[in-house]
């Protein structure tokens, strides 16, 4: 708290920005488990059900789960016995606004981790300033006073790599783990839709 009290205003907005980047990505990380974006043992429970020709059990299950699977699911069984352009569009217009909703605030987080550093030079920049038009004014005078002046103002340059850093890494992890449940739910969407259209060759 001593340190940051002599960083000067601009730390203030670092801290706020570090403040938001752990609050996006917790709440990133709970919003994106996997029992929010769908599991296998669904995926098994529908497969068999549609094989079984249970439909309406298959969707009452859909209507039973609230993840993401089940709103793709939900939008390729409108249209059990299409063809499969037609599945793969209704698929990929769900999965569309499923990734939408998994990857929200990324980018939050990605921002944050450019402009942290870039806060922390502007305030060592204005500290500096701040300094030399004091040498200025009244001459070097005592030069461990200006020297104090001085790593004070380097501070806030500590502060704001002390921040982008880990919201650099907060932004690759979530990243990586959208993009490993976006290909899962990929694989997923077209495991039903090759049922479907096994079952309409076979009718």
């Amino acid at each position: 708290m001593e340190l940051l009290l002599k960083a000067g205003p601009v730390i203030w907005l670092i801290v706020i920005a570090f403040l938001c980047a752990g609050t996006v990505f917790i709440e990133r990380v709970w919003m994106t488990r996997w029992s929010k974006v769908g599991t296998q043992d669904f995926v098994d429970k529908i497969c068999t059900h549609i094989k079984n020709n249970e439909m309406d059990v298959a969707h009452a299950l859909i209507d039973a789960n609230d993840n993401g699977l089940s709103q793709i699911y939900r939008y390729i069984l409108k249209y059990p016995t299409a063809n499969i352009m037609v599945q793969r569009e209704a698929a990929e217009e769900a999965g569309k606004y499923v990734v939408s909703d998994l990857s929200r605030g990324l980018s939050v987080v990605g921002t944050i981790a450019t402009i942290s550093p870039l806060l922390g030079l502007l305030g060592t920049v204005t500290g500096m300033i701040s300094v030399f038009q004091s040498v200025a004014e009244s001459g070097v005078g005592d030069p461990l006073q200006m020297a104090s002046g001085i790593w004070e103002a380097l501070l806030t340059t500590a502060f704001g790599i002390s921040v982008g850093v880990p919201a650099l890494i907060a932004h690759r992890y979530l990243s990586s783990r959208i993009r490993t449940r976006s290909t899962w739910l990929e694989q997923r969407a077209t495991q039903i839709i090759d049922i479907l259209q096994s079952i309409s060759v076979e009718k």
